[in-house]
């Protein structure tokens, strides 16, 4: 386990996040835990909010209610190709609708333990 970091967020599934993430400008949203284990291993990581942009990766918790404006407001702060990873106990398909609707495209999943972690390329804008 990660220290300091509650049970259900275990050192497989921070590994299967982290590795995903790339080089770039990287921000967690709505994951307190898995904020403070990727901080541990990247002091850049940034809590997401309206302001961040240009965003390579993004981190969040799937929602089940209001995901389009969420969706949108995310989208907002990747920069072109941004990575979006969406992390929830949902079922897969609904998790690959939710961002396929939203306009990510090479859309991956894994599942590690309970959790899916579903994951989008923001594809380029016309």
């Amino acid at each position: 386990m990660v220290p300091g970091v509650s049970l259900w967020l275990s050192k497989s599934l921070v590994a299967a996040v982290s590795k995903q993430l790339g080089d770039g400008a990287v921000a967690t949203a709505n994951l307190p835990r898995m904020h403070k284990a990727l901080k541990a291993q990247r002091p850049d990581i940034a809590t997401w909010s309206a302001e961040c942009t240009n965003l390579s990766a993004l981190v969040v918790a799937d929602v089940s209610s209001g995901w389009e404006s969420l969706a949108e407001a995310w989208r907002s702060t990747l920069a072109p190709e941004g990575v979006l990873l969406a992390i929830g106990g949902g079922s897969a398909s609904e998790a690959s609708r939710k961002l396929l609707c939203a306009g990510f495209t090479d859309l991956h999943q894994a599942t590690v333990g309970r959790k899916l972690v579903t994951s989008g390329r923001l594809g380029l804008q016309p």
